[in-house]
């Protein structure tokens, strides 16, 4: 881990985009970034493990940082896979926990360090932030329910479906890109790497998708969806 050069990292306009800075002027995260930090972490070194003390969160402004938890048995369960503009450590932060999970770095990773006391010392003159911020959280919970719901009443077809649409447009020939590697979603979808590429090879056959490597492309929205139904 390193401290590196702000000029090339997050501005306060793009951090602006997140939904915790929602809300949040110009000169607030402005004044966020001079009490933040900038820090690399290589491929294989872990941004927080298990059971450290929270006492600051990370936005990922460039690579992927992967949260997994290891069993007594030492198998790792892969939970998510996150990017570029996400950000990681924030629910504990906020349930004033512990580290509940491992965040590996995955490749060259650079983040925004924010403290506990920067992010809740400005909250604490915001009411209003306060209000959106308790918005943000319900949502976020709502979205986990779903989440929940769909590994446990979803097929595996049901589930890889729902995980490749996300948020995209309904629309055919929209492309996107898996942000990790298919044994890790697999995972993450609690399915083995094996009948993970079965349905990806399943739905190609079927000309609702064309796959070529990690970049996928819709060719039949609606057969997907009617299909997943």
């Amino acid at each position: 881990m390193s401290l590196i050069s702000e000029a090339l990292l997050l501005s306060p306009k793009r951090l602006a985009a997140h939904p915790l800075f929602q809300g949040w002027s110009p000169d607030a995260l402005k004044q966020l970034f001079a009490q933040s930090e900038f820090l690399q972490f290589d491929s294989g070194q872990f941004l927080f493990k298990r059971g450290g003390h929270c006492d600051a969160f990370y936005v990922i402004d460039s690579g992927q940082v992967q949260l997994q938890m290891r069993s007594p048995a030492g198998k790792v369960k892969v939970f998510n896979c996150l990017k570029a503009g996400e950000s990681v450590g924030d629910a504990y932060l906020l349930m004033n926990s512990v580290y509940r999970v491992d965040a590996l770095a995955l490749e060259s990773v650079r983040v925004l360090k924010i403290t506990a006391e920067a992010f809740f010392g400005y909250l604490a003159q915001q009411p209003a932030l306060m209000r959106h911020l308790l918005a943000t959280l319900s949502e976020r919970l709502h979205q986990l329910l779903g989440d929940v719901l769909t590994a446990n009443l979803h097929s595996g077809t049901q589930r890889v479906i729902c995980y490749l649409l996300g948020d995209l447009p309904l629309k055919n020939g929209v492309k996107t890109t898996l942000h990790c590697s298919k044994a890790q979603i697999a995972t993450a979808l609690n399915l083995t790497p094996e009948h993970f590429s079965r349905i990806l090879h399943d739905l190609s056959s079927r000309g609702f998708i064309a796959v070529d490597g990690r970049h996928i492309v819709f060719l039949d929205v609606d057969g997907l969806c009617e299909y997943h139904r």
